[in-house]
């Protein structure tokens, strides 16, 4: 293994969670989720159409130059 691993700092929310173990919110308040910031509403349908629609050409890599349009884009 590499060592230099021994000198990452511990993940943040595996921080957090030791903090708050064995911890319970006052009653009558509801705690504020500090935790790690995990999607609580849907995916918006025109996100989830372009994923969908986009499906096909994921079996295949893209051209090394980069997509014509794209390339347009930024040289514009």
């Amino acid at each position: 293994m590499n060592p230099d691993l021994r000198r990452l700092q511990p993940y943040p929310f595996e921080r957090l969670r030791q903090l708050f173990a064995g911890t319970t919110p006052p009653a009558g308040l509801a705690p504020i989720n500090l935790s790690i910031g995990e999607p609580k509403h849907a995916t918006p349908r025109l996100i989830f159409d372009a994923l969908t629609a986009a499906l096909p050409g994921l079996a295949q890599y893209p051209v090394t130059a980069g997509m014509p349009a794209l390339r347009e884009a930024i040289a514009s």
